[in-house]
């Protein structure tokens, strides 16, 4: 699994991470920004001097209040959010340990379809575990009741077998029943799936089908929540619009009537159109019935259709990089103002040595650590000199010695400073 240390990530990110995210919080009472509130807090910065979120960090109180124009409590708490940058570091190399990553919309490595589709109504912050890359290729949303007959689950696989056979990702939400069935057929038949999830990134990567699927790199866990959150209706709700989106179409199977997340989410889809909405004809179902009056697009031959053939016509046309640069938003903080008034790409680079090794925690302890191993030293010393638990010691240890910093000795396991 990757360590922080290979994490890209700038300034930029880490304005991002610790204004919306749950992560490093301790506090009861402070709170994250919403997605408005930060999408109202971009603009801002946006039209300001301030111009990007890591200038945030070199600023007072008073010069957020004069630049951002916003009353004093807000100001308050946006100071306390960004003040966590030690406890956030832990948290991540904790999360990292465990192969959890974080990507923000200030990053060039975000998935593209959702900036694109979504624009100001995509997470600003995304947890995810596995191949990012399968986020931005050409795939399938399915989505359907959890309430699911023998029927469904057959027609379902029958889907799948074909788009992985057109070489398409399957995209859905992880829940039993419709989603978690194409998800499996997908891996199944050596294909590739994205899932978004509602419920906890931790508690799903636990298992052990997961671990060995994730060590193929065919599949991506993602969630917009912190990854040790359970399920709620809410989360639910939201990623609807996010597999719509990732998708170049999407196969509703089964749904009931005016009720659930699978109508809840069709029906926000073809209000918004953010892309095709598919849904089996031959069901007799009052949802299905009526999502094809709304104006959803019904199938039912599966063996003599050709998938790709179906998404071209009025398709979501191609996404290129300088298309996701279009919204006043973080995308806009990132490019220059041209005197003419246009906005010119300026692209991040972010590279190993480039890294923010401010917010790297490893880097801060390091050179504690190899005056602490003079002598040679095993965990249970290091643990009880620095006071810090077993664990994360063994973290740091395991990076120092990659790094050659450190040597690690054994019968018994020691460590001791390298001479390189």
């Amino acid at each position: 699994m990757e360590g922080i240390r290979k994490l890209r990530l700038t300034n930029d990110d880490k304005a991002l991470i610790l204004l919306c995210s749950h992560i490093g919080i301790k506090d009861t009472e402070l709170k994250p920004l919403t997605l408005k509130q930060w999408n109202e807090l971009a603009n801002k910065i946006a039209n300001s001097s301030i111009k990007r979120p890591q200038n945030l960090f070199s600023m007072d109180f008073e010069e957020l209040k004069g630049e951002l124009k916003i009353p004093e409590n807000q100001i308050e708490n946006i100071e306390k959010l960004l003040s966590r940058s030690l406890e956030l570091g832990v948290e991540l190399e904790r999360l990292y340990s465990k192969g959890i990553k974080v990507v923000t919309r200030a990053s060039y490595l975000y998935p593209r379809k959702l900036k694109k589709i979504l624009k100001d109504a995509s997470p600003p912050v995304i947890f995810y575990c596995g191949n990012l890359e399968l986020a931005n290729e050409d795939g399938i949303g399915i989505v359907g009741s959890r309430n699911i007959k023998e029927e469904y689950v057959e027609f379902t696989k029958e889907l799948v077998k074909k788009a992985i056979n057109e070489n398409l990702v399957i995209y859905s939400g992880g829940a039993k029943g419709i989603d978690d069935t194409s998800e499996k057929e997908a891996f199944n038949q050596g294909g590739k799936y994205v899932s978004f999830l509602a419920d906890s990134l931790e508690a799903r990567i636990k298992k052990k089908d997961i671990r060995d699927k994730l060590a193929t790199n065919r599949i991506l866990l993602m969630t917009s929540m912190k990854p040790d959150v359970g399920f709620s209706v809410g989360s639910a709700m939201n990623r609807n619009k996010y597999i719509y989106s990732l998708s170049n179409g999407t196969f509703i199977i089964a749904s009931d009537y005016n009720k659930g997340g699978t109508w809840t989410g069709a029906t926000e889809n073809l209000k918004n159109k953010w892309t095709k909405t598919f849904i089996r004809k031959d069901v007799k179902l009052k949802g299905n019935e009526e999502l094809i009056k709304l104006g959803a697009m019904p199938v039912d031959d599966i063996a003599n259709l050709s998938i790709h053939d179906i998404l071209k016509n009025d398709s979501k046309p191609e996404i290129k990089e300088e298309d996701t640069i279009e919204q006043l938003d973080l995308e806009s903080m990132l490019m220059v103002k041209e005197e003419n008034g246009t906005y010119e790409s300026r692209e991040i680079e972010v590279s190993d040595n480039k890294i923010d090794n401010n917010f790297d925690l490893y880097y801060h302890v390091i050179d504690v650590i190899i005056d602490a191993v003079k002598g040679e030293k095993s965990i249970d010393e290091l643990s009880e000199l620095l006071n810090v638990n077993k664990a994360q010691i063994n973290v740091w240890l395991k990076r120092a010695v990659e790094d050659n910093k450190i040597k690690r000795l054994q019968k018994p396991i020691r460590y001791i400073k390298s001479n390189l």
